[in-house]
């Protein structure tokens, strides 16, 4: 297998299709993850924000992922993901208040 190189960088073999798949399964979680949590906490239903619970969980292990694991990491990734980070702490912290409220 050849080493891909783009701009003076050398990518591994497969590397882009991993990540563009793993970037289209992030958007679907995240648009799920979302609407999960505002049907939940329209309806004031426990169950689905305990789902949206576990969906925060998994969307801040991409964050970490995206900002700090792949191949070559800007710094604008870095500050966007951890962007992310903080508000998906905001989103654990809310969803289980609203776990113990509902």
């Amino acid at each position: 297998m050849t080493v891909l190189e783009v701009g003076g960088l050398q990518f591994p073999p497969s590397i882009w299709e991993l990540e563009l798949a793993s970037v289209v399964f992030f958007f679907v979680v995240q648009i799920l993850k979302i609407n999960l949590g505002y049907d939940g906490n329209r309806a004031e239903h426990k169950f689905s924000m305990i789902i949206f619970f576990g969906g925060v969980l998994f969307s801040t292990l991409f964050f970490v992922y995206y900002s700090y694991l792949t191949t070559y990491v800007l710094l604008i990734e870095i500050c966007v993901g951890t962007v992310g980070v903080f508000f998906n702490a905001l989103e654990l912290i809310l969803s289980f208040v609203a776990v113990i409220k509902f």
